[in-house]
């Protein structure tokens, strides 16, 4: 009998950008993530999220095509990269990809392993609305190095903090909408 192994996917979710469209330390660090879990999954495609939005994208390209930039600067093939999410926050990051997903024959719950990658201090958030909405799929958080100082860090993490009730109220909308 041979073992099934399921496909791995790999998911980039998106971050500030420059105006300019180059990447600044916490992206950077994202993609950097993204390039060495490839490596270890040469087979994987990736699937970048990031759209638009007046607080981390203003440039004529989604932030999703500067993390694919990046990603091929760093060496990955072009046929590994998906079509791009256009999200404009994290909890669009899930719900518009499994939108996208559920339009796909190549990824199922059943065959797919998500790899989902963002940085180390916004995992508690990704990790409460990615299993809320991909129940029952297999699923690997990678976090990312944030390359900031600690004082920067701090607000970050309390930011992520403070918004974990509004995520929770994001997911059971979500769910109500669906019933």
């Amino acid at each position: 009998m041979q073992a099934f192994i399921l496909q791995p996917l790999i998911i980039q979710l998106g971050a500030p950008n420059n105006a300019d469209g180059s990447l600044p330390a916490i992206a950077s660090s994202r993609c950097h993530a993204t390039f060495s879990t490839r490596q270890q999954y040469a087979d994987a495609h990736i699937l970048c999220t990031g759209g638009f939005g007046s607080h981390f994208n203003q440039t004529d390209n989604p932030h999703w095509h500067w993390s694919q930039t990046e990603l091929q600067r760093l060496g990955v093939p072009r046929r590994a990269l998906l079509p791009g999410i256009d999200s404009r926050f994290t909890f669009e990051d899930a719900s518009l990809t499994l939108s996208w997903l559920s339009t796909q024959e190549k990824f199922t719950s059943d065959n797919t392993q998500l790899l989902i990658v963002t940085s180390d201090f916004h995992q508690p958030r990704v990790k409460l609305i990615f299993d809320a909405l991909f129940d029952g799929w297999h699923k690997h958080y990678i976090s990312a190095p944030t390359p900031v100082p600690e004082t920067e860090y701090q607000r970050l993490h309390t930011h992520e903090l403070s918004v974990m009730n509004r995520e929770r109220d994001n997911i059971a909308r979500y769910f109500q909408q669906r019933t």
